[in-house]
């Protein structure tokens, strides 16, 4: 037979015998002079089994003919029964003998009966193109000796071509010199997971197999029809060819056979289509493994797998997450299917390859208004070896070796991670090539050299479907966007309460009986491991007690929701109780009892906390003031807190909007000598070292600061600040929070000149005040302008002098200005009358610009050094300079 392209044929007709255009799979029975036959329960209707007897057996041709009558003894030694059927005389029988194996008695050879498995292969247009077989080894007459090589698939729609591999005849042959006889008429056969004759008739040693149809056109509905040998037909009839009884073949020329897994099998079989307990001394397994390419799943009964048996592998759960446009996205999607370390109940019988790809993306899932899903169908999957999958559209996939993965009992596979401008959850379909060459129709098992590489090198030869990639992401909402949450926050505001929704990739990823939970975990080291391992945090760490929800009861308990689109936490929202640039893992659960928790995103802290630059009118519509936010010391000022935007492009101030209480306190970074003891106290700044280096953990040194809760009196006299609140009801959002008190009319002063740190808390107890102390947290520092003060000069009269003013943020528009010492600069609010016993301009030429100040003039800096000032919360090292040129008089 010319295979297709004619590429390797040769090899191929060198490698493995062929037998009437079919692959053959060869059972070689081994002899005695009895005989017994088995199988289990048939789901097709037979005729009632005979009475016990001694009945003619098959014959060799010739003057061999010979009639006997056959012992068997059950393999525990219980009640002896005659055998009711012969299987073979002459060589080739079935006997009672240590479990009951094929043996040979005499003659190793053993190779008279062939087992045969063939498929038609065809392209996807349905245009056959050969038909393949395959067959064991001739049998040297021991146990399970020999063995053929099968290859576990899928199904396409029809209209894509079907079942890529499809097994349609089975055929059991003896060679021309014996024949079945008519003891034979409904032999059966059955596919079992165990090599031990007596458990063919139990129920456990079914072995679920895979979708031989999805479409049968019945009334021009969609449907999918199942393969025999598993669980929903496990028996499969075997037919005479003539009822004559001297027949070579008993064989099913219309069967749908599909191996799901991978693994290695063995056929129970029965002369009489009835496989039960008490006719067990009947069956026996035919000396002839299956080896079957494929991977394997524990999906008949593993952990959060589905149950329903045949084609369940395709339902296996591969969960996955990105985020939110790429932000920190990690490549955490692992296929692992090795002899050492590979996902737990997963294994694979690989050839020369053995790889995984995957399909392209499902399509939309139908829903109603109210996000469930609608009409008998509403999911669109895409099968495995349809066309190539999504690559550059979803993954980024530079610097990756392509669509094609080694995932095999040595090595494991890892997806790339998704492109950074990919912000929708999206599945796909995982799909593993057996070893597979479409152009011959057979596996590369045993090949040496190069030969193997004609395997799996294209999409269409990843043929079996071993589950469903769920690539999970979250949306992070506000109580008033949640509904939509477009575009979504990328992240929180630390101890502000936010909304968060995870949303549901397409093809069934979320359960919609609202039986679901949420919960937040610590972030470690090993949080970005495959989902399905043991030892993820999801699976074994509690709730984190940074998830602050208003009701201690909500913690893991709160369902997100029935909508198959979406799951959203907002009847509590929650709070992340932890400071800036911080995260936790965000763990979601399909099921409420038992729960099996995976991670579908990560939740982050703001950056920074965002400064305003004014007091807006937004509390009150009294309100009609804007006053700006403390800049000068000494000077009236607001201070107001800044969020709530979203949709920036990763901007350090994306984050949720503010709501509640809040209060807040100063204190000096780089003023006040408050740190250390005796003769060695100095600022907050020079304690830390951060006069010197600024250290990877900053934060962290800063916030415990804070927590030592060290407001200073001699900073600001209303220390700590005004409550910040923003109106409403609890959960009523702002983009600002003003710490201006309950009335949002009081304001503050700073007297000192300096850097200020400024700390945050946000979870107030009843009672107005920061609940615990380690909740206080570092929220930044702003730059109270103005010079040092505090400073004595001593100068002669008539003389001109210069005055050297230290200070923060000084610039060349400030001015001075002299009073008499019985006086306060603070007089008529800030604007005190000023002394006239001095010149101002000097030295002057000509005795011109020198003259006596009058009581509004300010001497101006004369050569004012330029200083770098940067915007509230830059910090301004202290020591800017003006030199002023005064005569006193």
């Amino acid at each position: 037979m010319a295979l297709p392209g004619g590429r390797c044929a040769e090899r191929r007709a060198g490698r493995r015998g062929r037998v009437g255009g079919l692959f053959q799979l060869l059972f070689v029975l081994g002899q005695k002079a009895s005989s017994v036959a088995q199988v289990v329960e048939s789901s097709r209707s037979h005729a009632s089994r005979s009475n016990p007897g001694a009945v003619p057996g098959s014959e060799p041709q010739g003057e061999r003919r010979a009639e006997f009558v056959a012992s068997a003894v059950e393999a525990d030694n219980r009640e002896a029964r005659p055998a009711p059927a012969r299987a073979l005389s002459g060589r080739s029988i079935l006997v009672p003998k240590e479990g009951w194996q094929w043996t040979a008695d005499g003659d190793p050879g053993g190779e008279n009966l062939t087992l045969i498995f063939s498929y038609k292969l065809e392209d996807r247009s349905g245009n056959l193109l050969a038909n393949i077989e395959s067959q064991n080894a001739p049998s040297t007459g021991t146990k399970f000796n020999t063995q053929v090589t099968l290859m576990a698939a899928g199904a396409r729609d029809e209209t894509d071509g079907g079942a890529p591999l499809r097994y349609e005849t089975v055929s059991l042959r003896l060679t021309s010199l014996y024949r079945f006889s008519s003891l034979h008429d409904q032999a059966t056969i059955r596919l079992s997971s165990s090599s031990d004759r007596s458990d063919c008739y139990r129920d456990n040693i079914k072995v679920p197999m895979g979708i031989a149809s999805r479409d049968d056109g019945i009334g021009g509905s969609y449907n999918t029809l199942k393969s025999d040998l598993g669980f929903t037909f496990p028996n499969l009839f075997l037919d005479r060819t003539d009822a004559t009884g001297e027949d070579d073949i008993i064989e099913n020329v219309l069967a749908k056979i599909v191996f799901m897994w991978g693994g290695r099998y063995y056929l129970c079989y029965t002369p009489d289509g009835t496989f039960d307990e008490d006719t067990n001394y009947k069956e026996n397994v035919v000396s002839v493994d299956l080896k079957v390419l494929g991977v394997k799943s524990p999906c008949s009964g593993g952990p959060n797998s589905p149950v329903e048996g045949d084609g369940c592998i395709e339902n296996e759960r591969w969960d996955c997450f990105f985020s939110y446009e790429g932000d920190g996205s990690v490549s955490n999607c692992e296929f692992n299917f090795q002899d050492d370390g590979a996902r737990p109940g997963w294994s694979v019988t690989s050839g020369d390859r053995s790889m995984i790809t995957w399909s392209s993306a499902y399509g939309a899932d139908v829903l109603d208004a109210s996000g469930n899903l609608n009409g008998p169908d509403p999911f669109s999957p895409k099968w495995c070896a349809v066309g190539a999958p999504d690559t550059g559209t979803i993954f980024d996939d530079a610097g990756s070796p392509g669509d094609m993965y080694n995932a095999g009992r040595i090595d494991f596979a890892t997806m790339p991670a998704v492109r950074s401008n990919h912000s929708v959850p999206f599945s796909i379909s995982a799909c593993y090539c057996p070893s597979y060459d479409m152009l011959s129709g057979e596996p590369c098992d045993g090949m040496t050299g190069t030969d193997a590489n004609i395997c799996c090198d294209v999409h269409q030869e990843f043929i079996q479907m071993v589950g469903k990639v769920y690539y999970w992401t979250i949306r992070i909402c506000d109580m008033d966007n949640y509904e939509t949450c477009a575009p979504p926050y990328r992240r929180v505001l630390p101890q502000q309460r936010f909304v968060l929704r995870i949303e549901c990739p397409p093809g069934g990823a979320c359960e919609t009986a609202g039986d679901n939970l949420i919960k937040y975990v610590e972030v470690t080291a090993d949080s970005d491991m495959a989902s399905w391992k043991e030892s993820h945090p999801c699976k074994i760490t509690a709730e984190t007690p940074a998830a602050e929800w208003p009701t201690v009861s909500a913690s893991e308990a709160l369902s997100g929701g029935i909508r198959a689109d979406y799951k959203v936490w907002y009847t509590q929202p929650v709070k992340i109780n932890k400071s800036l640039k911080k995260r936790v893992d965000v763990c979601y659960s399909n099921s409420m009892t038992p729960t099996y928790y995976f991670k579908v995103g990560v939740v982050k802290t703001a950056d920074h906390f965002g400064f305003a630059s004014k007091f807006p009118a937004h509390h009150k519509m009294s309100n009609s003031v804007n006053k700006s936010t403390i800049k000068y010391a000494g000077g009236e000022g607001s201070f107001t807190l800044f969020s709530g935007i979203s949709g920036a492009t990763r901007g350090p101030f994306d984050a949720t909007p503010f709501s509640g209480k809040a209060m807040a306190y100063f204190m000096s970074y780089d003023r006040e000598r408050l740190w250390g003891s005796g003769s060695q106290l100095t600022t907050m700044e020079g304690h830390l070292g951060f006069d010197k280096t600024m250290h990877w953990d900053q934060q962290e040194q800063l916030d415990a600061q804070c927590q030592r809760y060290r407001p200073s009196a001699s900073l600001i006299s209303t220390n700590p600040l005004p409550l910040a609140q923003v109106l409403g009801p609890e959960n009523t959002i702002h983009r600002y929070h003003t710490f201006s008190g309950t009335g949002q009319d009081q304001y503050v002063t700073v007297k000192l000149a300096g850097v200020v740190a400024v700390c945050y808390c946000a979870i107030i107890s009843q009672s107005n005040q920061c609940e615990i102390p380690s909740n206080w947290i570092y929220a930044g520092r702003i730059t109270i302008q103005g010079p040092m003060g505090y400073k004595n000069w001593q100068v002669d009269v008539d003389v001109v002098f210069k005055l050297n003013v230290d200070g923060w943020g000084l610039s060349s528009k400030d001015r001075l200005r002299f009073i008499d010492n019985s006086k306060d600069c603070s007089d008529n609010s800030g604007n005190p009358e000023g002394a006239t016993l001095f010149k101002t301009g000097c030295p002057s030429a000509m005795g011109l610009g020198c003259s006596v100040a009058d009581a509004s003039d300010a001497p101006s800096p004369a050569a004012a050094k330029e200083h770098a000032q940067g915007p509230p919360g830059a910090r301004v090292v202290p020591g800017a300079q003006h030199d002023v040129g005064i005569t006193a008089v």
